[in-house]
């Protein structure tokens, strides 16, 4: 990915190789551009200590949350390749004005993305979550992708990536990162639930951004959660 031709009187063509510090800079504007997105899904802290391996496609572990019937196995995945939006049910572009600004269509996008029409408040705390993820990180687009894996299971994929490291880090390259969501429903949760596939996968981006909003804050809205998952799955 760093060869380049040059061309002179020589009449032949030579390689740039970066030098240290060059690798070491796109090291991290990558470190960076991943550790403000997952700053915006409240999952900063799961990968303190941890070198992430660009060019290998790394692949980390965070952990088990459990959360009163849910137990939520979080993954990480760290690559230069960009997905480009494949097999998402929703993506989002970010854009910016040139003052840094989100534009209009790109808040639109967000609060179409976060509506929860019997739950405001977790409306609310979607979109500042999305909004202050995309402020952060200025470039780039936002993939969600959710896949049912039992009657008491699914996943939930948040993909985040740019080719346009130069606007965000003043270095040239690309980088994407997956938030990989395992949900697990215990047995006690199941009897007061109904999943049925097809109205699953029609509330994929509601799962999603829910499951989220449970891990950042399960504390605040821990008793409330059975109804919630009611809603989502009816």
């Amino acid at each position: 990915m760093y060869s380049s031709g040059v061309s002179g009187k020589d009449g032949g063509c030579r390689s740039f190789n970066p030098t240290v510090d060059d690798i070491n800079k796109l090291q991290e504007a990558r470190e960076k551009y991943v550790n403000k997105c997952l700053q915006g899904l409240n999952y900063l802290d799961k990968t303190a200590g941890i070198e992430l391996d660009f060019e290998n496609g790394g692949q980390y572990n965070l952990g088990i949350v459990n959360v009163n019937g849910l137990a939520i196995e979080g993954k990480l995945k760290v690559s230069t390749a960009i997905k480009n939006s494949e097999n998402s049910q929703y993506v989002l572009h970010i854009q910016c004005d040139e003052n840094g600004n989100l534009t209009t269509d790109t808040l639109n996008k967000i609060k179409e993305i976060s509506k929860l029409d019997d739950y405001q408040e977790y409306s609310d705390y979607m979109q500042n979550m999305l909004i202050n993820m995309s402020t952060k990180i200025q470039v780039g687009n936002i993939l969600f992708r959710f896949e049912k894996m039992t009657d008491a299971s699914f996943k939930v994929l948040y993909t985040v990536e740019t080719d346009d490291l130069k606007s965000f880090a003043g270095v040239s390259g690309s980088v994407s990162m997956t938030l990989e969501l395992n949900v697990f429903i215990s047995k006690e949760l199941q009897g007061s639930l109904v999943v049925d596939e097809t109205k699953v996968v029609a509330k994929a981006t509601k799962c999603a951004l829910l499951i989220t909003v449970v891990v950042a804050a399960f504390k605040a809205i821990i008793t409330k959660l059975p109804d919630i998952l009611i809603f989502v799955f009816a």
